[in-house]
């Protein structure tokens, strides 16, 4: 019997994929939360987790439908290579640099999250060893950084993986990142690194980039393997809540941490097969709504920008006003007024900014593969997006 991924690949889209949108909407609440409300019971590590599944779900998979045109000579391992690195900066680096550099200007008032604020290793997308290992520590704003790092660093290093080896390959690539993350987060654990450390280097995080990238394979061979029926949901989501219930507030043991991080991340796998394989549930269609499927669509934007809006209700009012906020209004009240901020910037940044410079997807990508060499032995037409 061929592996997952070997007889066919994925022709679906991922805008016509319900419920993804959703929950990225539900991923940067959480994070939201923890960042701006102090909400603990594992929301910020949840919400990050989420968008790692979803990334390596959608990406492995286009990867997958990238090899496809490779194995029927459709199209040129370098050219798919180069379409898939345009697809990914045009959506990527012109939101993430524009914020570096207003934050690079700006630079003055975040000295108080400590003298050296990390640019050099923001550019290359080293945030994540710049926290856990530069600094070791607390980074302010900043901290958010970390995430995009690991994605990016991906980013990287999947196409030569996905694109240039056969299909049959692929899910075994997944389940040994998977492997070796998990091992690797053991050891981690075990060998006395602080938390910052784990959370931001651990080979765990990929493991969950490649876990998605197995659903996307798993779902295209084997859908009847696919958790089914609203019961299933709702169970995976009593035992994720009890999960991070016993991590956060009942202290577990360190011993058990690794362990509990694993299964919570585990739940999230399956919540979010779950999703894709019960499109016509009550539960998908809720996480249709509309407010928060925007909010999924605009969540890259809004996940850079959220953390460097200041309370609104915070020392600005105290020094400029002479009003003294009680800490509870300046934790709710604040809180839910930067997020209608943070809302309306990642708003405009999608339509006037983000958006637009995705229409040129096509056109960049002509201008790139044109300075590949050609293959005459091939005749291979070379690709463009979609």
């Amino acid at each position: 019997m061929p592996l997952p991924g070997s007889e066919r690949v994925n022709t679906e889209k991922s805008g016509s994929i319900l419920g993804f949108n959703g929950l990225r909407g539900l991923s940067v609440v959480l994070v939201y939360l923890n960042h701006k409300c102090g909400l603990q019971f594992y929301s910020g590590s949840v919400g990050v987790w989420i968008f790692f599944i979803l990334s390596g779900f959608l990406i492995i998979g286009e990867l997958n439908r990238q090899r496809g045109k490779v194995g029927t000579a459709a199209s040129r391992p370098a050219a798919e290579i180069v379409t898939f690195w345009v697809k990914r900066a045009t959506r990527i680096f012109p939101a993430y640099y524009a914020l570096l550099a207003i934050l690079f200007l700006t630079r003055s008032y975040f000295q108080h999250a400590g003298p050296d604020l990390g640019f050099r290793y923001h550019v290359v997308y080293l945030s994540n060893y710049w926290i856990g290992s530069v600094i070791g520590g607390t980074a302010g704003p900043f901290g958010v950084l970390w995430t995009l790092s690991v994605e990016q660093q991906f980013y990287v290093i999947a196409p030569f993986l996905f694109i240039l080896l056969p299909l049959e390959r692929h899910f075994a690539i997944c389940m040994s990142v998977v492997v070796l993350g998990v091992i690797s987060h053991f050891l981690m654990y075990s060998s006395g690194f602080n938390h910052t450390a784990i959370h931001t280097l651990s080979p765990w995080n990929f493991s969950l980039i490649a876990f998605g990238g197995a659903l996307t394979i798993l779902h295209l061979q084997r859908r009847e393997w696919a958790p089914n029926g609203n019961g299933t949901f709702v169970c995976l989501l009593i035992v994720g809540v009890m999960l991070c219930s016993n991590g956060v507030i009942y202290d577990a043991p360190s011993y058990l941490s690794p362990a509990i991080d694993i299964a919570i991340g585990l739940c999230l796998v399956a919540l979010i097969w779950w999703v894709r394989a019960n499109q016509d549930s009550i539960f998908v269609q809720a996480l249709e709504w509309k407010p928060l499927e925007h909010l999924g669509k605009i969540s890259y934007g809004f996940y850079l920008v959220h953390n460097f809006i200041p309370n609104p209700l915070g020392k600005a009012l105290t020094l400029y006003g002479g009003m003294s906020v009680p800490d509870s209004v300046k934790i709710t009240a604040g809180a839910a007024i930067g997020f209608v901020i943070s809302y309306g910037v990642a708003h405009v940044s999608w339509k006037y900014f983000e958006s637009p410079i995705l229409h040129s997807r096509r056109g960049l990508t002509k201008f790139f593969l044109q300075y590949l060499p050609e293959n005459p032995s091939q005749g291979v037409p070379r690709t463009e997006l979609k």
